[in-house]
């Protein structure tokens, strides 16, 4: 079976298929063969002709002069045009037809096309037809088809190149009877590959029937042999003559003598596939040692100019003008520290093509633009940006604008973005471009209309799939970022990345059914277990901590039943209970109807906004104000126990996600009233510092990367709520914020309870610190390197030595340390729970890190060892054991919650003006007092801030308070307790023991933030 007959072959088996698929409804469906040779049309005619059924479903006429030397039927040639045909009318259900030139392709495009792309997309005609007669199984069937899609995916091939490699395919299996994976080996060099019959054969069996197994080693393939093939490089660069007959001087002996002639007949050819290339690529790769030929070819320097050169003539070799080329030949004498405007325009012209080169492509982005800035909030990014830029550029040059332009920007580069990943950022920051106004100029097509794009893919395409790739290319939008004043102009590229298991990319969906159902209450339990079978704490940055939940992906906050209760239906009804018990007057209950009502309707409002015009909208503040006034209503006409268990509790959990299992928690979502409120307030803040900066006023930071550094910090902080209510089976405890991601809260217990065994805590933070604090005292003290030890004293929870270990690693790398990590403790149980958890996840891991129970003499470079600290001094004598201890929350475990009152004031800030980050947590206390108090939520509140603390307070302590006065939340450290006072002296033990010893507390997760 020649190439010719399998493409007539499989492109008469795709026309059946979609015969087979037509109704009587579709009216005359109209085929074109689109820009295939003569030769190949007659072929899939041919074909055709053989099939009664299907030559009574079809019309065909074709252009004679296109046909007419292949030898078909009379009947099936026409000299009509093609326009003319399609218009015709016939007596048949199915034209099929054929153009000639591509003015007549385009003019056509309204028909169903079947070109070579179409005929290759799908393998089953190809494997079909050549697999006739082979007698292969089901399994080696799959996996001929798995590869012809690799294949596909991995590179663009001529149809005549595909038919080649099946027909080359099939007659090895046929006359050797080897695998299907050895077969597809040998018949490379139809695809300008050379040949090597094993290279497949490293594939699994679960792994050959997946295409994208089989994607990625055709890719390696494209882009490590096929340039050989040509005399390239992989980077394009070309290899000299003269480079090739040294290399097989020194190699000749090692490569068979029947395979010479090949070699010398393609040294002495010129670059670029010829017949040379191809009597070479016959010869087996490894097993008659080609290869051999090109290993000593080392990659040269080159320019980016000379690099950009070798990219176009290789793989777009006509699509550079005379002025682009001029361009490059200039480029490469000069020097590249500064860029122009010339540049940034050759740039902007070819960025599509470049993007085939994703290394070349960076390389130029970071010569136009210098070192992009990342991030994964935009409102941080865009900061980094404006600082960047206003450092470049001179103020008083003229008018000021910003523009933003995004490097996406067809619909199918935008469909290439993982569609989640779209979702998020266009509901996330859809109101940005308002609020930044006039002077700012955006220029991101579909960005802030995702929805609207999937639509439509999905209305063009029956079958369209969206993206779900979390390839790093698929989750990161990229946006070229300038200021211009007057003339000057800076540049800076600003690259947004989505996080695919962090929280926050289903926001879109549960918007969507919280509009529905804007008050119903919804819980999700934590998932303790991984997926490796190790314990684990819930963390926002990883979903898979948390129960996958209604029927839907991780993540996920609310559910698609209606089941659940919502609080519309019981709101009025408690209240209504409550009148006729006697708890609440009519006048209260009428006043917290109406308060109740207005909230309602404006928080209804507030979401629809949110999906539809983003932040911008003021119905957001307005909302946040009315569920204020909702809670002052409360405070002052549904006093008493049950009046704040049945009404206020259930007011105070909206927005608030119970977090199920172990200690009481709660995630507070991006639809609690207060969080809508504070995130566009901090939107808010952003778009005003750009309006003021683009202004005419004069500018002077001062230190600007302080100005700027605090400006972030306020943003990364939450702002409202910064606390909550949780329950600890049906008691109300306080809860307080201890990490944000995407804006979304972990709330939990500010003190821990003796009963709990760790916290839902990240460990991170301490462990960097940890490995900043050990850098500086290596760099003090360069002789520790090869015998470091480290204590963690009293740590409760396997995540901290294993942070650590993993932070320590890169250090390790670098230098020749070796560490001992020691961990102790004064509880036996505790203890033996972390040991227990530091074996079951080293398990999963076991290069990762070694545990050893009681040993200090470590001969790997990294172990933790694992000790009860039975006795607080050290019994070496005076021998140091220890060289940093780190006592991680050992203080902030010995704190008691406390209320503290404090007196009401009238000019509280408006929630605009209002910024948490500014004020100090730490609570004034006397000379003579041995107490450490630090506030859990900022001392300086706006009206519906003190209206939902006063809330807060009045639910966790069971009690109301006057109205001239606030209870804030705080947590209190006695050094009078005993407990720290145990701490103290061993401590002070050790560095008598061992006086160079140095003892670290790090602050702690559960401080609040703020505090030091």
């Amino acid at each position: 079976m020649n190439p010719s007959d399998l493409i007539g072959a499989a492109g008469a088996t795709s026309i059946r298929l979609r015969l087979d698929a037509l109704s009587p409804e579709d009216g005359i469906a109209r085929y074109l063969l689109d820009r295939l040779t003569g030769e190949q049309v007659a072929a899939i005619t041919r074909a055709l002709l053989t099939d009664t059924k299907a030559t009574e479903l079809l019309n065909i006429a074709l252009p004679r002069s296109l046909v007419s030397p292949f030898g078909l039927p009379d009947s099936v040639m026409t000299d009509e045009r093609m326009v003319a045909i399609r218009h015709a009318d016939y007596n048949r259900p199915a034209l099929l037809f054929a153009n000639t030139d591509e003015d007549q392709g385009a003019s056509l495009g309204d028909v169903t096309l079947i070109g070579a792309k179409q005929l290759t997309e799908e393998p089953g005609p190809w494997v079909e037809a050549a697999a006739v007669g082979l007698g292969l199984s089901e399994s080696q069937i799959a996996t001929w088809m798995a590869a012809l899609k690799g294949l596909t995916a991995a590179d663009d091939w001529t149809l005549h190149q595909i038919a080649t490699y099946v027909a080359m395919t099939r007659m090895r299996i046929e006359t050797d009877a080897v695998p299907v994976t050895d077969a597809l080996g040998w018949a490379l060099p139809a695809l300008r590959l050379p040949r090597d019959s094993g290279y497949f054969l490293g594939l699994g069996e679960r792994d050959r029937e997946v295409p994208r197994r089989w994607k990625k080693l055709f890719e390696k393939l494209v882009a490590e042999r096929k340039p050989l093939m040509v005399k390239q490089r992989p980077n394009r660069q070309l290899i000299e003559n003269e480079e090739l007959r040294e290399q097989f001087a020194e190699v000749r002996d090692d490569i068979p003598a029947e395979v010479h002639p090949a070699i010398d007949a393609f040294i002495e050819a010129a670059p670029g596939w010829g017949l040379e290339a191809e009597a070479l690529s016959l010869f087996e790769w490894e097993a008659e040692s080609v290869l051999q030929l090109f290993s000593g070819i080392k990659l040269k320097k080159t320019s980016l100019a000379q690099e950009t050169i070798n990219f176009f003539e290789f793989t777009f070799p006509d699509r550079l003008s005379p002025g682009d080329n001029e361009y490059l030949r200039v480029l490469k004498g000069r020097s590249l520290k500064e860029t122009r405007e010339d540049d940034r325009e050759f740039f902007e012209a070819h960025r599509d093509d470049l993007a085939q080169d994703k290394a070349l492509k960076v390389k130029w982005e970071r010569f136009v633009f210098g070192r992009p800035i990342e991030c994964t909030d935009f409102l941080e990014g865009l900061l980094r940006v404006i600082e960047r830029l206003f450092g470049q550029v001179n103020l008083g040059g003229g008018l000021r604008t910003l523009s933003i332009k995004s490097a996406r920007r067809s619909r199918n580069q935008w469909l290439d973005l993982n569609a989640d990943v779209g979702l998020y950022f266009g509901l996330r920051y859809r109101g940005l471009p308002a609020l930044l106004g006039a002077a700012v100029e955006w220029d991101v097509p579909h960005l802030f209309s995702y929805e609207e794009l999937l639509d439509r893919a999905k209305a063009r395409q029956k079958k369209y799939r969206r993206n779900e790739s979390t390839a790093r290319s698929a989750l990161q939008i990229k946006f070229d970022v300038a200021l211009t004043a007057g003339r000057e102009r800076a540049t800076v590229q600003l690259v947004w990345t989505g996080q695919p298991a962090a929280i926050g990319l289903e926001l879109p969906k549960d918007l969507g059914r919280l509009i529905k159902r804007p008050f119903g209450r919804s819980s999700v339990a934590r998932l303790s277990v991984s997926r490796k079978g190790a314990l684990q704490s819930v963390s926002l940055k990883d979903t898979g901590t948390l129960q996958p939940a209604f029927g839907q992906d991780a993540g996920t906050l609310i559910p698609r039943t209606s089941t659940a209760i919502d609080l519309v239906k019981l709101f009025l009804k408690l209240l209504k209970e409550a009148k006729e018990a006697g708890r609440i007057t009519q006048a209260g209950v009428d006043d917290i109807a109406a308060a109740w009502k207005r909230f309602a309707t404006m928080y209804t409002a507030a979401l629809t906004s949110l999906q539809s015009s983003g932040y911008a909208s003021a119905t957001l503040i307005a909302q946040a104000d009315a569920y204020g006034a909702l809670l002052n209503s409360l405070a002052k006409n549904a006093i008493g126990d049950l009046n704040r268990r049945d009404i206020w509790e259930p007011v105070l959990r909206i927005g608030t996600i119970e977090v199920l299992g172990s200690a009481p928690s709660a995630i507070v979502a991006p639809w609690h009233p207060l969080r809508l409120a504070g995130v566009a307030a901090k939107m808010r803040s952003v778009a005003g510092l750009a309006d003021y900066l683009l202004s005419d006023v004069e500018v002077n930071f001062g230190d600007s990367r302080l100005f700027f550094g605090d400006l972030r910090d306020e943003l990364s902080h939450p702002l409202y709520p910064e606390v909550a209510v949780g329950y600890d089976s049906s008691e109300p405890v306080l809860l307080t914020e201890t990490s944000t991601v995407n804006d979304y809260s972990l709330v939990e217990r500010p003190v821990r309870d003796p009963s709990e065994a760790t916290t839902d805590v990240d460990p991170s933070e301490a462990a960097r610190q940890i490995r900043a604090l050990l850098e500086r005292y290596l760099d003090l003290q360069p002789h520790e390197r090869s015998n470091l030890s480290i204590m963690l004293y009293n740590c409760d929870a396997a995540g901290l030595p294993l942070a650590t270990v993993s932070a320590l690693s890169s250090v390790q790398d670098q230098e020749e340390v070796h560490c001992n990590v020691l961990v102790r403790h004064r509880d036996r149980a505790r203890l033996s729970g972390v040991y227990t958890e530091l074996l079951e996840r080293s398990e999963n891991d076991p290069d990762a890190v070694v545990v050893s129970e009681t040993s200090r003499n470590f001969m790997s470079k990294l172990r933790i060892g694992v000790m009860l600290d039975v006795a607080g001094g050290s019994k070496s004598g005076g021998a140091r054991e220890i060289d940093v201890a780190f006592l991680h929350d050992v203080v902030s475990r010995q704190s008691r919650e406390q209320w503290f009152p404090v007196p009401t004031l009238q000019d509280n800030p408006s929630l605009l003006e209002h910024v948490p980050a500014r004020w100090s947590y730490r609570r004034v206390t006397a000379e003579d007092e041995l107490k450490a108090t630090s506030y859990l939520t900022c001392p300086r509140q706006p009206d519906v801030g003190w209206a939902y603390i006063d809330a807060v307070a009045n639910v966790v302590r069971r009690q109301s308070h006057g109205p001239d006065e606030h209870y804030l939340p705080a947590r209190q450290i006695s050094f009078q307790d005993g407990g720290l006072k145990g701490c103290s002296t061993r401590c002070i033990n050790w560095r008598s023991g061992s006086p160079l010893t140095t003892i670290f507390s790090t602050s702690g997760s559960l401080l609040p933030k703020g505090s030091t």
